[in-house]
């Protein structure tokens, strides 16, 4: 039998909870916060990676034509040496800026300086974070997807008096400036000499930089680009101050998808312990080696204002691997991805499941020979899987997924995925088709994204892996929910995280970090999970974002999402349910190069007109029906019980995004702001299944 991978603690149970469980190498004694003594902060962590190897590659983009707009069909790389002395000069450049452009006292060792970041992923926001690191200051990350009004708030909440962003974001931060009173300072990480002129009337353009700049000064703030902040640096050199391990790294703001952002505070000790983590607990685990210097190259392309892919960018810092920006847009992300070639791959469920979809539909439900070479070829890959061994096949590569693999690249080894529950059979078949390990993760915000890893790549239980050598975890139960720590099949209840990548609170709200954290520093998540034999973490269910039926039932509507949005048809799903009603409804957003063609089908088949256009086959009463018989049996395959399955739904041809306000930056629904735009909808629903329809 395989050992358990994760070692419960003896006699830490008790009434109401699981025993603790750790990661078997740390037992019973004190939890790991880094591999290195002498690397206890983020910064110690990048001084660490310039010492090992000053001259791999360490920042790459594509440069972009400043006049045309047009990008290069090649990567620019940027050295660890290179960065470091730019780093330098940033440094001491908003150090100077500090000193003659706000009107705080600056306390060598005893304040620490907030630290704005609003733009997309680009070497440039990693340098200045870094470079902040060298004068005490902290990171207070925006994503570059947000709004006047979220900008305003967390800009006065962190109190934000230096704030770099890329050009096209100083706009939105001019027009509220008045309504800014901390902001002093504004860094363009692009050229403003290299911007282009702005069309002020027709046939009149107008010098961005004198506009920009005449705009800033008239609302009391001084714009300066990133090139002018190196200079100062290089004129006015500053010895480095150096951050503590308990000191500040970053402010990070959660996505919001409940309400208002909370500031959740990340110390150097946070992030420095869950980047170890990561490497440990899962890199090192490829080959059963460190990855040499150079040898891994990570495409950064999910938000860094998010804690996720942040961790994952100090992971690659313990193995000096080269970090390929995307070019600031999704539309360009595979070209960017096929120019980089990357062997790390870091996404999000969504990301993985629209992959599946569409390599799926090409493979194993391809019609004619190529599906039965396909299904035979996945079949074979998954037996090897499920036995053990590697997710190759020295037969199958070479006819078929080889050319899959293509479309990452060639070259990836590692898929990392996190943010959210996986399906294993996802998991499984991302790893055949892409011929790569697959590990999985569970964390939050508030752990520094590390929770728990998968300890063995490509894992078959749908788990999310075990504690890492930084976390221990226990259960609690949740009797309203029927979930207890004692069950036959395993303990089961909310998970409870404590470890060195647990934050220190929320910023500014003592209520709030009080519920969160408990006297004992155990982080209370909201999640439900169970132990399986194996010892790893299952997510099964959500306590918070829960709701009762009519009849009693607990509904967790997150869980059944992720199970609609397997279906190729699906899109994006939105599950709702009233408190007065037994059952619940749902908004399918639908992929309409499959919905399309597959809607069109079933009234063929009907002997109905079927040349219709997309918003009439969305209302079509026969199509209707065999949307709601797919979900149905597609929520029946995944194991959805009948109460958990939509009896009506309404179909959008308009998807939730992050510009329309039902998304959040991190790609997760807005459940308050969908049940108000289509409250309407969501009570017709409830009207046509024949019953009363409830308030909301």
């Amino acid at each position: 039998m395989a050992p358990a991978h994760a070692f419960a603690v003896k006699g830490s149970e008790g009434p109401g909870r699981s025993p603790i469980y750790r990661e078997p190498r740390i037992g019973d004694g004190a939890l790991q916060v880094t591999a290195d003594p002498t690397c206890l902060t983020i910064y110690d962590l990048f001084e660490r990676a310039v010492r090992r190897a000053p001259n791999v590659p360490y920042m790459g983009h594509r440069p972009k034509d400043p006049h045309t707009g047009a990008l290069a069909d090649h990567y620019v790389w940027q050295t660890y040496g290179e960065v470091q002395q730019r780093v330098h000069n940033i440094g001491s450049g908003l150090f100077y800026l500090w000193e003659n452009h706000t009107p705080q006292v600056y306390a060598t060792g005893t304040t620490q300086i907030p630290l704005g970041l609003y733009s997309a992923n680009r070497p440039e926001w990693t340098m200045v974070e870094f470079a902040g690191f060298t004068q005490r200051m902290f990171s207070v990350p925006l994503y570059d997807t947000l709004g006047p009004n979220a900008v305003e708030y967390i800009v006065n909440f962190s109190e934000v008096y230096i704030l770099a962003c890329s050009v096209d974001r100083i706009p939105t931060l001019l027009k509220i400036a008045d309504r800014l009173p901390t902001l002093k300072v504004i860094v363009c990480l692009d050229s403003l000499d290299e911007t282009p002129g702005v069309v002020a009337m027709p046939g009149v353009v107008v010098d961005s930089k004198r506009l920009l700049k005449d705009w800033a000064e008239k609302q009391g703030i001084h714009l300066v680009d990133l090139a002018t902040v190196e200079k100062l640096g290089i004129e006015h050199p500053q010895v480095h101050h150096p951050p503590q391990p308990d000191d500040l790294s970053s402010i990070s703001y959660t996505s919001g998808s409940t309400g208002t952002s909370k500031g959740v505070m990340l110390t150097h000790k946070n992030l420095n312990s869950a980047a170890w983590a990561g490497a440990r607990s899962a890199v090192s685990k490829v080959d059963g080696r460190d990855p040499n210097p150079g040898e891994l190259t990570m495409i950064s392309y999910l938000p860094l204002a998010h804690i996720y892919e942040h961790t994952l960018e100090n992971v690659m810092l313990i193995f000096n691997a080269s970090i390929g920006f995307y070019s600031g847009t999704l539309d360009c992300l595979m070209e960017d991805i096929a120019l980089l070639r990357p062997s790390f791959f870091p996404a999000v469920p969504r990301v993985l499941t629209k992959l599946y979809t569409s390599v799926a539909a090409a493979t194993i439900e391809a019609p004619g020979l190529r599906g039965v070479i396909s299904r035979r070829a996945v079949s074979a890959k998954m037996a090897n899987l499920r036995a053990g061994h590697p997710p190759t096949h020295a037969l199958w590569d070479n006819l078929l997924f080889n050319k899959v693999r293509a479309a990452l690249g060639g070259q990836v080894r590692i898929i990392f995925s996190g943010g959210a529950p996986l399906s294993s059979h996802i998991k499984q078949f991302i790893a055949v088709a892409f011929c790569c390990d697959v590990f999985e993760g569970y964390g939050q915000t508030e752990t520094t994204a590390m929770g728990t890893l998968t300890c063995v790549p490509n894992s078959i239980d749908g788990d999310v892996g075990a504690p890492t050598l930084v976390t221990e975890l226990r259960l609690e139960d949740v009797p309203e929910m029927d979930y207890f720590a004692s069950d036959k099949e395993g303990p089961r209840g909310e998970i409870c995280i404590r470890g060195p990548d647990v934050f220190i609170g929320y910023y500014k709200d003592p209520e709030q970090t009080r519920e969160a954290l408990d006297e004992d520093g155990w982080l209370h998540s909201g999640d439900i999970g169970q132990i399986l034999p194996s010892g790893d973490l299952k997510i099964i269910d959500r306590k918070k974002n829960i709701f009762k039926l009519a009849q009693g039932e607990y509904i967790a509507p997150e869980k059944i999402e992720n199970v609609y949005v397997e279906n190729k048809l699906v899109q994006q799903a939105f599950v709702y349910g009233d408190s007065l009603q037994p059952s619940l409804v749902g908004v399918m957003v639908p992929d309409e190069g499959i919905f399309v063609p597959w809607a069109k089908a079933v009234l063929s088949t009907a002997g109905e007109k079927s040349n219709l256009t997309i918003e009439l086959l969305t209302k079509h009463p026969k199509v209707l029906q065999a949307f709601l018989q797919e979900l149905t049996q597609t929520g029946a395959q995944r194991g959805l019980h009948g109460f958990e399955q939509i009896k009506a739904l309404h179909v959008e041809t308009n998807p939730f995004t992050i510009e329309n306000g039902l998304l959040t930056p991190s790609m997760k629904p807005k459940r308050h702001f969908l049940r108000k735009q289509y409250q309407t909808v969501l009570d017709d629903l409830y009207a046509t299944l024949g019953r009363p329809v409830g308030t909301a």
